[in-house]
């Protein structure tokens, strides 16, 4: 983020802790494991030159890195739902100046 807002970018990354993938899809079954899909939660990544380095190892970043899981969590969160529908509408009315 640092490197983007150097270079004159406007960026903002927001994590809303504890909310699991697909928060925003109120079909999504709170709390659902899906077993056989992919999870990166745990790996620690830069991007440099271009390239997705894991931090732990080193090298670029690869699916078959030790941190990379099976059995991410899945479920619908209202508030964090809200609250990013609050931030990408004050973003876009910035960006397309609608106030």
């Amino acid at each position: 983020m640092g490197r983007l807002r150097d270079a004159g970018k406007d960026a903002v990354m927001t994590e809303y802790p504890g909310v699991s993938h697909s928060f925003d899809d109120p079909w999504s079954p709170s709390g659902y494991v899906i077993g056989s899909a992919q999870t990166t939660r745990h790996c620690q990544r830069r991007e440099e030159n271009g390239e997705i380095i894991n931090i732990e190892t080193g090298k670029p970043f690869s699916y078959n890195d030790a941190c990379v899981e099976l059995g991410p969590t899945v479920g619908y969160d209202k508030a964090a739902t809200e609250a990013a529908q609050a931030a990408v509408k004050e973003f876009l009315e910035g960006v397309f100046r609608l106030n």
